[in-house]
C-alpha cells in the first residue's frame, strides 16, 4: 500500500458512524411509528415525511462524506474511484457530442451537397463528425471575428 495514507482520527470517525446510526436509526423509528399511527390508531403524525426527508438528507451527507474519507485510504479503492471517474467523464463527452451532432445533423439541417462534398474528399467518419460539429460554430462567430462584433448590433 504504497499510496496508503492514514486513517483519520478515531474520535472523528467514532463521532461520524454514530450520527449515521442515530439518523438511520430516528429514520426508522419515526416511519415505524407513522405506521403505527396511522393503520392502528387512524390517525397520522403530519411532520413526519418532512423530517425523514431531513435526516434523509443528512444521512447522505454525512455518508458521502464518511465513505470517501475511509474509502480514500486503500489504494485499490482509490484506483477504483479513479477508474470510474475517467469513464464518467468519458461517457459524459459522448453523450454531450451526440447532442450536439443531433442538433447539427436535425436541427441546422446540414445541406446534403456539404454532406456529400466532405465524403468524397475522402473523410473518414470522424473528422466528418468534428467537422459536422464544428460547421455552425464557425458560421456564428466566424462573421463576428472577420466584421467584429459591430455585426451583432445590425
Amino acid at each position: 500500500m504504497s499510496g496508503a495514507k492514514a486513517n483519520p482520527p478515531g474520535f472523528i470517525r467514532r463521532l461520524e458512524e454514530t450520527l449515521i446510526v442515530f439518523l438511520l436509526g430516528g429514520m426508522t423509528l419515526l416511519k415505524f411509528a407513522n405506521v403505527i399511527a396511522r393503520y392502528v390508531f387512524n390517525s397520522n403524525i403530519l411532520w413526519a415525511l418532512e423530517l425523514t426527508v431531513y435526516l434523509f438528507a443528512w444521512l447522505v451527507l454525512l455518508g458521502a462524506a464518511y465513505a470517501l474519507a475511509t474509502a480514500f485510504f486503500h489504494a485499490y479503492t482509490h484506483r477504483t474511484l479513479s477508474e470510474a471517474g475517467k469513464l464518467t467523464v468519458t461517457l459524459l463527452f459522448g453523450v454531450a457530442n451526440a447532442l450536439i451532432i443531433n442538433h447539427v445533423l436535425m436541427d441546422e439541417q446540414v445541406p446534403l451537397h456539404i454532406v456529400n462534398a466532405m465524403l468524397s474528399a475522402g473523410f473518414d467518419p470522424v473528422m466528418f463528425l468534428i467537422l459536422i460539429t464544428y460547421i455552425p460554430w464557425l458560421s456564428t462567430v466566424l462573421p463576428i471575428v472577420i466584421m467584429g462584433p459591430e455585426i451583432m448590433t445590425s
